[in-house]
Parts: C-alpha cells; structure tokens; sequence
C-alpha cells in the first residue's frame, strides 16, 4: 500500500483493480490506511497482510467504512452507498488468500 491510502483503479471495459474479488493489503504502514473502493454492490475478501500493526479499512469516497484488522481478513460488501463488515475476521484465510496474485497490492 506504499504507507498511503488507495483507489482501486476503476476503467470501464477494460482490466482493473475494483473488478477483483480478493483484495491482498501488503507493505509497512505507519498509521491505519484506507482502500477506496467503488461505491457499486459488491463483496470483497479483503486481507490485510500489511506490517505496522494498523487496521485498513475500505469504503467509498463517501459513506461508512468497514475495518479489517492487522493480520486478519474479512468480507466486506457494499450496498451501493456504505460498506460493512460481514462478521468474524480470521487469521487462517491468510494462509489460503496468500497463494492468489491477482488483486494483490503493495
């Protein structure tokens, strides 16, 4: 995440971030980051397997956000206006996530 928030790019008809299901957070972060996601109906498995200790969160340009804590993931959906956590984080869907490449920042 270079130690900064994040837009998942967005290119109509064309390969991008925001179409991926699986959202991988890596790198150090000095502080809690923000992964800016479109404000479309959709879930996302989001792991945050940054460095640091901090929390990310994901939402939209507007509206709630829901957090992912350090060394955790969850799902995340979006209705459209807010995002929300699903429910429970685990730590052992980082084990299985880790082996995917596609969506994975840093």
């Amino acid at each position: 995440m270079l130690d900064a928030n994040y837009t998942l790019t967005t290119s109509d008809g064309a390969t991008d971030e925001a179409r991926n299901m699986v959202l991988i957070a890596t790198g150090t972060n000095t502080a809690s980051r923000k992964i800016v996601a479109p404000l479309q109906e959709k879930v996302y498995l989001v792991v945050n397997n940054t460095t640091g200790g901090y929390d990310i969160t994901v939402g939209g340009s507007t509206g709630s956000t829901a957090t992912i804590p350090n060394g955790t993931s969850g799902w995340v959906f979006c209705n459209g206006t807010n995002f929300y956590n699903t429910g429970t984080f685990a730590t052992s869907l980082l084990m299985m996530v880790n082996t995917f490449t596609q969506g994975r920042m840093g």
